[in-house]
């Protein structure tokens, strides 16, 4: 339950007005409204993270999967929003979180642009995808 992890976060760092923990169950376009209106985005699942990059907020991905260092790291070509995250090392991965998030908010304008051209290339080359599906089921 990510919510656990959540708590976790919460309770080991101080808090601010500035972070909020969802921990409620949304629906989709809850979520993705809350995600673009924010500055930063911290997500344990792919969805969170695909959405608040599609609207060009920087989300911080803890991976406890590699399919996040594929899609994030390497496809998109953001490996510094990838934070590797195991329940054993917690204390240890937290640092490594707030280490990011600093970074992050060092340089939020080159990476915006980073995101920006990242979103607007897997856009495009999914577009070409579906044009090429289509042309073979009218085929």
């Amino acid at each position: 339950d990510d919510r656990t992890l959540v708590n976790q976060i919460m309770a080991a760092g101080e808090r601010s007005r500035n972070i909020i923990a969802m921990t409620d169950p949304l629906l989709p376009y809850e979520a993705r409204e809350i995600l673009g209106k924010s500055y930063l985005v911290v997500s344990q699942r792919m969805h969170g993270t695909i959405s608040s990059l599609q609207k060009g907020v920087p989300a911080i991905c803890l991976s406890y999967s590699v399919k996040f260092s594929e899609v994030i790291g390497n496809y998109l070509g953001l490996p510094d929003l990838v934070v590797e995250i195991r329940k054993a090392n917690f204390g240890e991965d937290l640092n490594k979180v707030c280490s990011t998030i600093d970074l992050i908010l060092e340089n939020m304008a080159t990476l915006k642009v980073r995101i920006e051209k990242a979103v607007s290339k897997a856009k495009n080359e999914a577009m070409i995808q579906i044009e090429d599906l289509s042309r073979d089921m009218v085929s």
